[in-house]
């Protein structure tokens, strides 16, 4: 066996080794950009869900699945009085800090997604026609399913 053949095999696998022991995080930002790019294509897709069902008759819904990474939550709340809102299932607890809260009022979301528990990290977003009455705020995890009903001149969002 050439001895230049072995020195480029080690040689490639302490490249490898470094790259993964200093790159690592780097790496991991990147596949994180994906997590947040289904979490944004599903609000597109819910917006687009909500809208469709505005125009249905009262009492119309329609079941939706929240299709991004279960380490995402979206959260769901009224933008007038975001308030918080505890549940046996933790994972759809409503519990926003006042930062959030004051982003909330002063940008008049109604939305909110974030990953992980640090729910100041995340952003909103403000889907026309959604309304939340402030006693069903709620989150749900990627994967899960929620309802959109049609109420009387706006639409709800459900726990499933």
């Amino acid at each position: 066996m050439d001895v230049s053949l072995i020195f480029g095999i080690i040689f490639t696998l302490i490249v490898i080794g470094l790259l993964l022991v200093f790159g690592g995080e780097q790496i991991a930002n990147i596949l994180g950009f994906g997590g947040q790019a289904q979490v944004l294509k599903t609000m597109d897709n819910l917006k687009n869900k909500v809208d469709d069902i505005y125009r249905l008759g009262e009492g119309s819904s329609e079941q939706f699945t929240l299709s991004f990474p279960k380490e995402y939550r979206l959260c769901f709340f009224n933008s007038s009085n975001p308030a918080d809102r505890f549940y046996s299932d933790k994972s759809m607890t409503w519990d926003p800090d006042s930062t959030v809260k004051y982003v909330i009022n002063a940008s008049r979301f109604n939305v909110w997604y974030h990953r992980g528990e640090d729910d100041a990290a995340g952003s909103g977003k403000s889907i026309p026609y959604l309304e939340m009455p402030t006693e069903n705020n709620f989150c749900a995890t990627g994967g899960k399913k929620v309802y959109i009903v049609k109420r009387y001149d706006w639409v709800e969002v459900e726990p499933f």
